[in-house]
């Protein structure tokens, strides 16, 4: 499958790697297919592009690359929601929020995206903890990350890039 995107041009993905996000995600709900998107001038973020609405790209961070205390204990009805099984590892993302002046950019730490990296599903979910809010700036969150020549920390080792961009 190819489409224009308004940020990368072209994207090409094998539909079977699309995400899906069944109840799509907080304020837009009829938005349903996603993918992931990892460019190396980016790192260690990523880019959620809506497949839906090509013109929609959403900056995320792996939770584990700035906030490897994070903690989130997904509900049952979640982890049914998003088919997780004991063996699976779900992958918890921060949307990231960069307005015009980047030290005040912000992540959401009250909803974060969970994915299914086996059944390519995903969730916007909501942390009952009490422990976060939708607005801590990234400045105050952010650890120290990968050393120059590690791959970005946290990560997993395998490719999360499942769409390519053209051009």
């Amino acid at each position: 499958m190819k489409f224009k995107t308004r940020h990368f041009g072209e994207i090409e993905i094998a539909e079977e790697k699309l995400l899906t996000f069944p109840g799509g995600i907080i304020g837009f709900p009829n938005h349903k297919k996603f993918c992931l998107i990892n460019r190396p001038e980016s790192n260690p973020y990523f880019w959620l592009q809506c497949v839906d609405q090509p013109e929609w790209a959403f900056v995320v961070l792996p939770m584990q690359v700035f906030k490897p205390d994070y903690q989130l204990e997904l509900k049952d009805a979640e982890k049914t929601f998003l088919k997780l099984t004991p063996e699976d590892t779900a992958v918890v993302l921060a949307v990231v929020v960069v307005p015009s002046d980047p030290h005040q950019t912000t992540v959401n730490l009250l909803a974060p995206i969970v994915i299914n990296e086996r059944e390519f599903l995903g969730a916007q979910v909501v942390n009952e903890n009490g422990l976060y809010q939708t607005r801590h700036l990234l400045k105050d969150e952010i650890k120290p990350v990968a050393k120059e020549g590690d791959s970005h920390a946290g990560a997993h080792e395998k490719e999360k890039t499942v769409c390519h961009t053209r051009g």
